[in-house]
């Protein structure tokens, strides 16, 4: 598969070049994103934890970015899904009313227990 837009590359060996963060709001870059993130290098994934950190909240609620959080919490190190736990920090019963948000938080209990209390 390979994906050009702007100055966005996606590649079949998942070779990215930065910033790809509009992708994740994007029907095709959050599949392929999705797909990625069950295979990359530990790097790789860092570069797009890296970049999603700072609009993570706006991606739980975008129909498209909520699927790359889900992942992440499947597929991130423990470190990735205790990053992106605290992000929910106030914000859980907003989200859990959001059609998108809801499903971040669905995945997001299983895996941090500290947000049931």
């Amino acid at each position: 598969m390979k994906r050009s837009r702007d100055d966005h590359v996606f590649e079949g060996d998942f070779h990215l070049t930065l910033p790809i963060v509009s992708e994740y709001a994007d029907q095709f870059g959050s599949r392929f994103i999705q797909q990625k993130l069950e295979t990359v290098t530990t790097e790789e994934k860092d570069m797009v934890f890296n970049e999603i950190m700072p609009q993570a909240y706006s991606l739980m609620t975008n129909v498209f970015g909520e699927y790359v959080l889900q992942k992440f919490f499947e597929h991130g190190s423990a470190t990735q899904i205790r990053e992106l736990a605290e992000q929910l920090t106030g914000h859980v019963l907003t989200l859990s009313l959001q059609m998108y948000g809801c499903r971040v938080i669905q995945k997001a209990f299983p895996h941090d227990s500290s947000l049931a209390a």
